[in-house]
């Protein structure tokens, strides 16, 4: 209240000067002579609790509240609370080890314990790719309208409701593929997941490097988003996150070695010319990233542990998460 004049509210941020903490809450201030809002909160909102126990008491350093308007009207507020929870406690890094190769279609996961896992993206994919031509639709009708008018007003307002809420889709969906994710490596006693390094992945894709419809699928996926939420997430489970470089994971048998980019066959499928080891590419990727924490080298260094049956997951649009389903359902 007494911030924005305007008829649609947005988000207001107090930074910490801008706020009292409580015991019972928060005081947001406002400008001077004006009383501060007082917002109340239950017992243990600024706590959270660690697998092993432990209680870790976090210091607020920002507050947001965000307007949701329905029908140009502001429908409900929803306050979020950043906070500072100091150094959190980790496993030792001598452990079981998770090795993940992310994909725009596909995300490969290999453990040191011999389970690998597929968990088919397309339909994150899909949103995306329905996203931006959602896109270009609302861009080819908003150029063919004059500066300023009416029209071109409501379209843009219309442009936004329609992005905001497939926006939110694959938002939730990111969410619950690092979620499930996370929670793997707990229930597996993970203590280390190795996650590939892809600083300058996009440039490559722009040198011609890659083909057209591979560059356009690199360009889609949020890979910097997807792999700081399974960082956080693996954090609060006690879970360490490292990044390792992919160089020569893509183009190296994960059994023999061998270096040999030709090996990689129709529709991401791996044969070994030299040794006859077949695998799924992307647990192939994900396996030579697990052999490079283990052993420091993947090229000339044989797997050092064998894959077992593997286990695929799919997104169910019935209970908006990956679930478990059989190898022929995720193919």
């Amino acid at each position: 209240p007494d911030f924005k004049p305007k008829k649609h509210l947005r988000t207001v941020t107090w930074k910490k000067q801008g706020f009292d903490v409580r015991p019972d809450g928060l005081g947001l201030k406002r400008s001077r002579g004006k009383d501060p809002v007082s917002v109340p909160l239950p017992a243990g909102w600024n706590v959270i609790v660690l697998p092993d126990g432990q209680s870790i008491t976090g210091t607020p350093v920002e507050v947001k509240v965000k307007a949701i308007v329905r029908r140009r009207k502001v429908e409900n507020l929803i306050l979020h609370v950043t906070f500072d929870f100091g150094v959190v406690p980790v496993r030792p890094e001598a452990g079981p080890v998770a090795a993940y190769d992310y994909n725009a279609a596909m995300l490969a996961r290999a453990t040191s314990a011999g389970v690998p896992d597929l968990f088919v993206g397309r339909e994150l994919l899909a949103q995306i790719q329905y996203r931006n031509k959602v896109l270009a639709e609302f861009q080819a009708k908003l150029s063919r309208l004059r500066e300023g008018s009416r029209r071109r007003r409501r379209l843009q307002a219309a442009k936004g409701r329609v992005l905001e809420k497939l926006d939110r889709r694959i938002r939730h969906m990111e969410h619950a593929l690092t979620k499930a994710l996370a929670e793997l490596d707990r229930k597996e006693g993970i203590a280390v997941s190795v996650l590939g390094d892809l600083t300058g992945l996009r440039r490559s894709a722009g040198t011609g490097m890659k083909g057209k419809k591979a560059s356009q699928k690199i360009h889609q996926m949020a890979y910097d988003r997807l792999g700081s939420q399974q960082g956080y997430k693996n954090l609060r489970r006690g879970i360490r996150t490292i990044f390792l470089p992919e160089k020569y994971t893509s183009s190296t048998g994960y059994a023999c070695g061998r270096r040999d980019p030709s090996s990689r066959r129709h529709r991401g499928h791996w044969k070994c010319r030299r040794c006859g080891f077949s695998l799924q590419a992307d647990l192939n990727g994900a396996g030579n990233l697990l052999k490079f924490r283990l052993a420091k080298n993947v090229v000339g260094v044989p797997g050092p542990v064998s894959f077992h049956t593997i286990r695929h997951w799919r997104w169910d649009r019935r209970h908006n998460r990956f679930v478990h389903v059989s190898s022929r359902a995720g193919a």
